[in-house]
């Protein structure tokens, strides 16, 4: 659900929350697997996109 929510623009945490229907907790455990495995950046404070693969 939250990998579903970034695209190539940035988004930012709240709205990926808000979508996503999960906790703060749970996305940030979300986001930093899919930053360490490549999938997404973080490009500013709290502000996400998919990379390119």
């Amino acid at each position: 659900m939250v990998y579903s929510q970034i695209n190539l623009f940035p988004v930012s945490l709240e709205t990926i929350i808000n979508n996503s229907k999960v906790s703060l907790v749970e996305a940030e455990g979300i986001l930093l697997e899919l930053e360490l495995d490549g999938l997404i950046e973080e490009v500013s404070k709290n502000y996400y996109i998919r990379k390119h693969i």
